[in-house]
């Protein structure tokens, strides 16, 4: 279902294009929202803030204690180990599916990595860090959106000879996000007295801003061009003469 008639990519090859250029842009910007914390998480938004939550501000730096920077970037190891193994049944999702799992599955992790961290410490806050950016993070993110998305984007922008600009857009968003989050996060992990709240309003920002996704990103395969009135009596004038020559040859 196309949900902005005016730029439907179905009637026309010139509606199409400007589906490609006006509408996929967004899409795409809605899209990878996810990245600013996935890329963003750095020393002065979450990593020493959490870091000091858990261990305390004279703690020594150590591998028990690394467990904070691990937790972050596993949601990265999960999307690749997926990506690696089963990249043809990523690109089997419908977009919009893949776009509904990505706007609920990532903001849960935040708010579970928030609760961990409000309702627990020690190893129980480690363990629910972890599994919370592992699992949930990881395959919301990464494994079902991120890599499916991009190759969608690269066919959308080939279609009219540009393959590079959707993969030059698509690796300008993935640096944009961090490094709004690096800017507004930071601000409000000061501003607030406990930094586990900081992981609501992110989720809350994120589902928010996810959500348009669902409704205007699609792949070129779901939304085919349907030929005019004209070029489908032309298709089967051809093809009824293709047959009678057929019969033809056959009976000489």
């Amino acid at each position: 279902m196309v949900f902005i008639p005016s730029y439907n990519p179905t009637k026309s090859r010139e509606e199409r294009n400007r589906y490609i250029k006006y509408v996929l842009p967004v899409a795409c910007f809605s899209n990878l929202v996810t990245t600013s914390t996935q890329y963003g998480f750095n020393v002065n938004v979450w990593l020493i803030p959490v870091s000091l939550r858990l261990y305390g501000s004279d703690a020594i730096y150590s591998m028990r204690n690394s467990v904070v920077l691990l937790s972050f970037s596993s949601q990265m190891i999960m999307g690749a180990m997926i990506m690696e193994l089963m990249p043809h049944k990523l690109m089997s999702i419908p977009t919009h599916i893949a776009c509904i799992v990505q706007s609920i599955l990532y903001p849960l992790g935040l708010i579970l990595s928030g609760l961990s961290l409000q309702y627990s410490s020690g190893t129980a806050a480690e363990l629910g860090l972890f599994f919370s950016q592992f699992l949930l993070c990881g395959t919301g993110r990464l494994a079902v959106s991120w890599f499916s998305g991009q190759v969608k984007t690269v066919m959308w922008f080939r279609e009219i000879g540009r393959p590079a600009v959707g993969a030059g857009l698509y690796g300008f968003l993935c640096g944009f996000w961090p490094m709004t989050l690096s800017y507004w996060s930071t601000s409000m992990v000061n501003n607030l007295s406990d930094v586990h709240v900081s992981f609501y309003y992110t989720a809350a920002v994120l589902f928010v801003v996810c959500l348009p996704s669902v409704f205007i990103f699609y792949a070129p395969n779901e939304v085919p061009l349907k030929a005019s009135f004209i070029t489908q009596l032309w298709t089967l004038y051809y093809g009824t003469m293709r047959l009678w020559v057929a019969l033809q040859q056959k009976r000489y």
